[in-house]
């Protein structure tokens, strides 16, 4: 996959030296393209073919991103159901033009879906999901991406379901919090001097705090610089770096401005960061904002799993936003771990391990004294010790109040980013919310099912009926308890394929409504994942790719087998085989007729990512 085409008639001249004969039209330095356009058409087409065969619900995935060489893509994914279980495909890939007004990706999304025959009338009457990063042209409310595809496709606005991704909401939550917090702006901003500092431009220092770490038998955590950019689980990272950097930082920083062989304003640089992060505030705040970012970071990774669906997403809401205010009250795990190893180390300085539980709180104090200037300072540092000795930070007004300003401020950003009941009609769906007495009278979920029924254009009142039919039939025919337990995808893909369960307790429209609901993505997650094996392909070394191959590339990659040994070659040979029957094509030359082993009828399975596309071709 990652070797350039032009080494591919040296591999098939080596292949030859090892006497594997080899046709001229596969020695050819056009071979490798075209063999691959080859093979991503017949992928493309078989699973374009495989979603049309039947009345299958879909949903679109969009995302925009930049190669190496600043070339802006769109990718475009869809979300369908395989076996009755939510898949990710990769669809197409295309250059973003000029014209990056929602009426110009609307022109682009519509020529690149119009190569493809059938298909945008199939989207007309099955596209029922929209999910993007939430730019405004992709997103705005009247007149964005979403608001003009689903009048072209279906004739009214609201028709498709819009999402903006889930993650990328905590993201902005989280980047408000922080500029509306002085206290974390200046968090922000000795870190990134601090990256500066030690960054690959600085030999030196790297070269000074790799060599301290070795003497004092420390790690190097590597310091690296935040960006608006980044995602939850990439902020905790850069955060819980420092944090694990402190006390290294503390002595590098100290020898770095004593030590005259350093240039003036670098020996002034460190004493200021010194400064700077010897602030029992800055201290205690960056191993609260860890707990903070450690909330988030779970949050957002439950958000961005592959093919995630709504269904659940209003309890998590509702537990992130709870989680995230009380923390203005109580002290999370990096900061009673940091506070317990401080008591340690109080005690230990006054020859008294009262305070030291274990072997590990001995360890970390050990540790975390580097962070604070002499262990002589450590009451006046952290603790009020005039009556009874505590590790509450209640009686440290200065993070108190920043602290309960951070739950405050990021509290209201996250219940202006989640909407509170914006998802409450999913979640009555979730095995885990099942009232089995409710279900047993028939009037759990009525209402919310009667919404989603009407939001999706059902029929309400036979959507409803049917609803109450089955939830009786679950609460009284399965093992209940142990169903309730299960994922929710899990749990309706199952009673999906039950064919046990009778057309009267399991109609038709209640059955369109779970599969329409199971293809609703939470997030464009997958489109960022998309773009790393984009840059996977198209390394620094591999600059010239052109856009139709750097599709092919991603058909093969992202819906192809996962194990090479179960691609099926031998019906590809085949056509491949007839693009070469006379000199005057690409490869040249006719090749040796011969009776193929595979002739007859071929099963060929091709492998995806997420799921399994079967089907019988004749060869």
């Amino acid at each position: 996959m990652y070797i350039p085409f032009r080494s591919h008639p040296v591999l098939m001249q080596l292949m030859s030296l090892q006497g594997v004969p080899q046709p001229i039209h596969h020695t050819h330095k056009r071979a490798p393209p075209i063999f691959l356009r080859q093979i991503s058409k017949d992928m493309h087409s078989k699973l374009l073919s495989h979603l049309m065969s039947a009345d299958r619900p879909i949903s679109l995935i969009l995302d925009g991103s930049t190669d190496t060489l600043g070339h802006e893509y769109l990718v475009i994914l869809l979300q369908a159901l395989e076996g009755d279980r939510p898949v990710v495909y990769f669809y197409r890939s295309t250059k973003i033009g000029v014209d990056v007004t929602a009426e110009g990706y609307l022109r682009l999304i519509s020529d690149t879906i119009g190569r493809d025959p059938g298909f945008w009338q199939y989207l007309a009457t099955n596209l029922y999901g929209l999910a993007t990063d939430g730019v405004p042209v992709f997103s705005k409310s009247n007149a964005g991406l979403g608001v003009l595809l689903s009048k072209q496709l279906l004739g009214d606005a609201k028709h498709v379901y819009r999402v903006h991704c889930l993650p990328h909401r905590l993201n902005l939550a989280g980047r408000h919090t922080v500029g509306l917090v002085d206290g974390l702006e200046n968090m922000e901003r000795v870190i990134g001097i601090t990256a500066n500092m030690y960054n690959s431009q600085q030999p030196k220092n790297v070269a000074h705090y790799t060599a301290l770490a070795t003497a004092r038998n420390m790690v190097p955590y590597r310091i690296t610089p935040t960006f608006t950019e980044r995602w939850a689980p990439s902020q905790y990272q850069v955060a819980s770096n420092f944090r694990k950097a402190l006390p290294l930082l503390r002595l590098d920083l100290d020898a770095i401005g004593a030590d005259s062989s350093f240039a003036a304003d670098t020996r002034t640089k460190a004493q200021g960061i010194l400064k700077q992060i010897s602030n029992r505030t800055f201290v205690l705040s960056l191993f609260h904002m860890c707990d903070i970012l450690e909330t988030l970071n779970f949050y957002s990774r439950i958000f961005q799993k592959s093919a995630g669906i709504l269904i659940g997403k209003e309890n998590h809401r509702a537990n992130l936003i709870r989680t995230v205010e009380e923390s203005k009250d109580r002290d999370g795990s990096h900061l009673k771990v940091l506070l317990e190893a401080l008591e340690c180390t109080r005690d230990a300085h006054q020859m008294s391990y009262t305070k030291c539980g274990s072997v590990q709180q001995v360890e970390r104090a050990y540790k975390v004294r580097w962070i604070v200037n002499t262990a002589t300072r450590l009451d006046d540092f952290y603790f009020d010790y005039s009556s009874t000795p505590t590790r509450q930070t209640t009686n440290l007004p200065e993070f108190t109040k920043l602290r309960t300003e951070i739950a405050s401020i990021m509290g209201e950003q996250l219940r202006n980013s989640f909407p509170e009941g914006q998802f409450a009609d999913f979640d009555v769906l979730h095995p885990a919310q099942f009232d089995k007495t409710e279900m047993a009278m028939r009037v759990y979920g009525t209402t919310q099912i009667g919404n989603l029924a009407t939001r999706f254009r059902l029929g309400k009142e036979i959507t409803v009926r049917e609803w109450q039919n089955l939830a009786y039939y679950l609460q009284d025919r399965l093992d209940f308890e142990g169903s309730i337990r299960k994922k929710p995808f899990i749990f309706w893909s199952d009673v999906l394929r039950d064919s046990t369960i009778a057309v009267t307790d399991f109609g038709l429209q209640i059955r369109k409504l779970i599969r329409i609901i199971l293809i609703i993505p939470a997030s464009s997650s997958d489109a960022e994942r998309a773009f790393s094996i984009f840059n996977h392909i198209k390394s620094s070394r591999r600059t010239n790719l052109a856009a139709d191959t750097l599709e092919d590339l991603s058909h093969v990659t992202i819906n192809g087998p996962e194990d090479i040994t179960k691609f099926n070659a031998a019906r590809l040979d085949k056509s491949w085989k007839g693009l070469h029957s006379n000199s005057q094509q690409s490869g040249g030359g006719r090749p040796t007729k011969r009776k193929s082993s595979e002739d007859g009828l071929t099963h060929q399975i091709f492998t995806t990512n997420s799921g399994s596309i079967e089907s019988e071709l004749e060869a």
